[in-house]
């Protein structure tokens, strides 16, 4: 009696099952990778937003406790004109919203890109520091010299950054 030798093999249907099992596995996979690597990309976006809003409001910070004291005895401070999107001293220094982007312009240089793009910029005086004390309003006639604390706010897609600083007094100014 002769044997015909067995054959070890897949058969069509046994092939044809495998390849949609790693179809659908596939499939799975590749939807939960996109998803994290989406994730990952607005983690790093949002990050880099909230890096570039810390390193503007630090070079803010450290230009204004640069400002020398006001060469006007009856004023405070020496910020001679103030808005919600513009800061500008006696020194020249101008910190403002230029279109989408935050710049600083220091006497005689050239302006200075901080921060593009950004989505809100807010500049706020107050004449007493917290936690009391109403904001100045420059447009309504507040003279921005009286000014003893700046909070600026910055909001650059995610999130806001809030600081506020006290600025250089004159020491003859009475208060």
């Amino acid at each position: 009696m002769t044997r015909r030798p067995t054959r070890r093999a897949f058969t069509l249907i046994e092939t044809i099952a495998a390849m949609v099992i790693v179809a659908t596995i596939s499939a799975v996979l590749s939807t939960v990778l996109y998803a994290a690597t989406d994730a990952y990309a607005s983690a790093e976006e949002g990050r880099r937003a909230v890096d570039g809003s810390s390193l503007a409001i630090e070079t803010i910070s450290r230009e204004i406790r640069r400002q020398p004291p006001p060469t006007s005895t009856s004023l405070p401070c020496s910020l001679i004109s103030a808005s919600a999107s513009h800061l500008e001293f006696e020194s020249g220094l101008i910190i403002e919203r230029q279109g989408s982007a935050l710049t600083l312009t220091r006497p005689d240089q050239d302006t200075a890109i901080l921060l593009d793009p950004v989505d809100s910029v807010e500049f706020r005086l107050f004449a007493d520091g917290p936690p009391g004390g109403a904001p100045l309003d420059p447009d309504a006639g507040d003279e921005p010299g009286t000014a003893r604390v700046v909070e600026i706010s910055i909001d650059a897609g995610m999130g806001t950054l809030t600081t506020r600083l006290f600025l250089r007094s004159s020491l003859a100014s009475g208060s």
